[in-house]
């Protein structure tokens, strides 16, 4: 598809000085630009790195069903020594 956009001068000039660079037309470049951009501003990753920790445990007791949260609840209010 051909369009035609608008840069200010110096946005263009060092566009074109990458492009040479880097053995790219100037549609090429900016191909890739927005490829780049638009898949960074459509990703669902947050922007930071988010660590949660672990820990080590033994298995559940008996007869717990963990897909039951009102069972758990009950079975951890029974457990609570407040």
């Amino acid at each position: 598809m051909r369009t035609t956009i608008r840069l200010k001068d110096e946005l263009f000039e060092e566009a074109k000085i990458h492009a040479l660079k880097t053995k790219k037309s100037f549609t090429e470049l900016v191909h890739d630009a927005l490829t780049v951009y638009l898949a960074k501003e459509n990703s669902k990753q947050s922007p930071r790195k988010i660590v949660l920790p672990t820990f080590k445990g033994g298995e559940t007791k008996p007869n717990v069903d963990l897909n039951d949260n009102s069972r758990l609840l009950d079975i951890m209010e029974a457990d609570d020594p407040m």
